[in-house]
């Protein structure tokens, strides 16, 4: 499997060396099934060009409930094949990466802002990390339902219990931001990066991500990947991060 498409499985939260299960696999496809009707937590990837035969599979899986498919830019093919048969864009996110052994020094407001590393099974993943991230992450185009989310959360916590790491992030002891970090054999992943409206451009995005990156390298990692939103990339770009690869997401 080539190194992208292999990091873009980890993105993606499947990674069986740890403990996150790929729900449904085929020869080409990976699925993530969340058994609900949540998107973000119903995702699929392919390692080759795209069949008929592969979407028809995907939505009889399905089963007209929502999901999302991750596609390469580059991969033309592909696309034109899940717009005939009735896929819709969503949008493209960018697959970013840092060299963990050069990354730049941040200093940040550490009289008002304070970054705290919780485990998976600390209470507060529930009352303060989950609680932080839903309200943070809701837009106009995007949004989750708080039960499936927070089941999708404790499944990823439960399955990669060793690999998992919460992160909050508190200004003026307040809990406004959160992040999580997956550890895989040889790479780090960064998810669910949100700070609630009133409270972003202070830094403690930037402080929050530099913190796990840290942490990361002081474990001894060389590299760390995230998809990055449109809102989350200059703050990406600020601490190092570059664009390896662009992706496009067809939903149904």
């Amino acid at each position: 499997m080539q190194l992208s498409t292999l990091w873009l499985q980890y993105l993606l939260y499947m990674n069986p060396d740890i403990g996150l299960a790929i729900d449904i696999q085929t020869d080409n496809l990976s699925i993530l099934d969340s058994s609900s009707n949540m998107r973000s937590g119903n995702r699929i990837f392919h390692k080759h060009t795209i069949t008929s035969e592969d979407i028809a599979f995907a939505k009889k899986h399905f089963n007209n409930r929502a999901f999302a498919w991750y596609v390469k830019t580059s991969d033309l093919d592909s696309i034109n094949l899940l717009k005939q048969n009735n896929l819709k864009y969503q949008c493209s996110l960018p697959a970013m990466s840092i060299n963990l052994n050069i990354i730049q020094n941040y200093e940040y407001d550490q009289k008002n802002i304070t970054i705290e590393e919780i485990s998976y099974d600390d209470p507060r993943v529930d009352s303060e990390w989950l609680a932080c991230i839903i309200q943070a992450i809701q837009t106009p185009t995007f949004s989750v339902a708080a039960d499936a989310f927070t089941k999708l959360i404790h499944r990823f916590a439960t399955q990669g219990k060793n690999s998992i790491r919460f992160y909050l992030g508190l200004y003026q002891n307040k809990v406004v931001t959160a992040a999580m970090a997956i550890y895989h054999q040889d790479v780090i992943s960064l998810h669910w990066v949100g700070t609630l409206p009133e409270f972003r451009g202070k830094g403690i995005g930037t402080a929050i991500c530099y913190k796990i990156i840290k942490d990361a390298q002081n474990a001894g990692y060389q590299e760390a990947i995230l998809l990055a939103t449109e809102m989350g990339e200059p703050l990406y770009k600020k601490l190092g991060f570059d664009e390896y690869a662009l992706y496009q997401v067809y939903i149904n």
